[in-house]
Formats: C-alpha cells, sequence, structure tokens
C-alpha cells in the first residue's frame, strides 16, 4: 500500500493569480499523470483557463455576478451549487 500521495486521482486548485499558477498544472501533471484536476476560478478568470488541455473541470465561484446582482441570493444559490458539484465530484 502506497502513501496518500501515491493513491492521488483527483486534485483541486484553487490558487490566487490564475496566469502565474498555470505552470503548477502541467507539474502536477508530470508528476501524477493519471490524476484528474479541477481548478476552482472566479468568473472573471475563466477564460484564461477554459480551454487547458491538462484541466479537467472548472468550478466557476460566480463572484462578479454576486457584486452585480441585486438578488443576492440567487448569486449565492449558485455559489452553492458550485460547492456542491465540488463535493458530489469527491476532491
Amino acid at each position: 500500500m502506497g502513501s496518500i500521495i501515491d493513491e492521488l486521482q483527483k486534485i483541486l486548485l484553487c490558487l490566487g493569480d490564475v496566469v502565474h499558477t498555470l505552470p503548477v498544472i502541467s507539474a502536477i501533471k508530470e508528476e501524477y499523470p493519471d490524476s484528474k484536476i479541477g481548478y476552482v476560478v472566479e468568473d472573471r478568470c475563466a477564460d484564461v483557463i477554459r480551454n487547458h488541455p491538462l484541466i479537467d473541470k472548472i468550478y466557476v465561484i460566480p463572484r462578479d455576478e454576486y457584486k452585480k446582482s441585486k438578488l443576492k441570493l440567487k448569486a449565492i444559490f449558485k455559489y452553492l451549487k458550485v460547492l456542491y458539484q465540488i463535493h458530489k465530484e469527491k476532491y
């Protein structure tokens, strides 16, 4: 039986500056080629990684929508939906 690091199957990233963290994705895939990589990102940054070939799933947090919305409850519901998706995927 290997260590937990040896058995990584899914990795969820939520790192500050999206552009500066792109090399991390390549390094993770190089070390764990069979892993599935998910990335949590704010809606304003989603297009930066949307077509990244090493990212299997993108979870978009509707932060801009929340800031601009008069119906904050709707935006909060979308945020909770994203959290539920992450939980359901067992990251």
